[in-house]
Parts: structure tokens; sequence; C-alpha cells
């Protein structure tokens, strides 16, 4: 993870390499995948980690078992993970943590053949953000018409160079031992694109 503060002596110098309106500021955040800060004659440059940032949304704890479950075997492989429940979690601490990991995992349930409204917030509000250069990976949950994964990535789809990993793991209700397996091939996918 980038994470340096550099202190300036002079303004001007800042003014020159950030340009007009801060645009060039705006092409560095967005080539290098950093957030620059600039506070008195600071400047903060933070990046992401390799990492994954999991967040979740479930009605009946179903889905929350499944992230939990992933996470466990995340880490297992090595793998950093940040888990949040966007049920209860702000949005933007959420949203800050997506910026500063490499790898994200959405996992929701479909409510009224859509995807469950607190998830549904929490992508619009990702997508409004402008996030880019993320691999991005789904869990659905429906009990006999599950298609939260396919509205999820269809949300996310706008993203700037932005990847769908791994198959979509869908869960009917509650997880199934025989779907262990999908969440090993998910793990293992990430994992993997993490080297």
């Amino acid at each position: 993870m980038i994470d340096k503060t550099i202190e300036v002596e002079r303004m001007e110098h800042v003014i020159s390499v950030f340009g007009s309106f801060d645009q060039n500021l705006r092409i560095i955040e967005n080539e290098l995948s950093v957030k620059v800060l600039d506070r008195d004659n600071m400047i903060h440059i933070c990046g992401e980690e390799e990492s994954v940032m999991l967040a979740y949304a479930s009605v009946y704890g179903h889905t929350e078992n499944a992230a939990n479950i992933l996470a466990v075997k995340l880490v297992e492989r090595g793998v950093k993970v940040r888990m949040f429940d966007a049920s209860v979690t702000p949005a933007s601490n959420i949203i800050s943590a997506a910026f500063r990991c490499s790898h994200l995992v959405f996992a929701a349930p479909t409510y009224n053949a859509g995807v469950f409204v607190k998830m549904e917030d929490l992508l619009h509000d990702l997508v409004n953000h402008g996030l880019q250069n993320r691999k991005i990976a789904v869990i659905e949950n429906g009990s006999w018409a599950p298609t939260s994964g396919k509205l999820m990535r269809d949300m996310l789809a706008g993203l700037k160079k932005c990847e769908f990993i791994g198959e979509n793991v869908t869960v009917r209700s509650s997880l199934a031992e025989d779907q262990l397996a999908e969440l090993d091939a998910l793990a293992d996918v990430i994992a993997e694109d993490m080297k």
C-alpha cells in the first residue's frame, strides 16, 4: 500500500504539478490508482493495498454465512480481508475501504426480483464515486429465482478498468455442503490473482 506524506516549501510547486483547478491531480489519481490530498504545506498520497474488501447484505443470515466462509477461505490462503455488513455499516466506510483494496467481493440476496436494497444503494454510491482498476467477484442468494448476481454485475459493469473474476457463486436460500467447493474455487481465483 502506498502511504506517503511530502512536505512542500512553496505552494507554487503544488499548483504547477496539480494544474489549474487540479486537472492534473485527477489524471495522477486515476492513472496511479491513488488518492492525493493537499493540506497546508503537506501532500498526502495513499493507494490501494493487495487485499479484499468483502461487503455483504443479508436478510436471514444465509448470505452473511456464505460471506464469512469465503472470508475464512481467503485468510487461509494468506489474503488480507476487510469485511463489512452493508445493512448496518455506513456506505462511506465501505466505499473508503473499496478505494484502498485491490479486490472487491459483493454478496447479496435477491429481494423482490432485484438486489437487496442496502446493497443496491451501496453499489449506486460506489458507481457514482467512479471507482476504477479493481477486480470484482459476486455472490448471489435467492430461493427460487436468484438474480442479484447478474444485477450487481450489470450495475458495476460501467466502472472503468474493472474486471470480474471467478464465476458467480449462487446460494439457494442457505449454503449447501456441496457448494463449499464453489467458494473454494472463488477463493483460489482471488488468491491466485493477487500473486
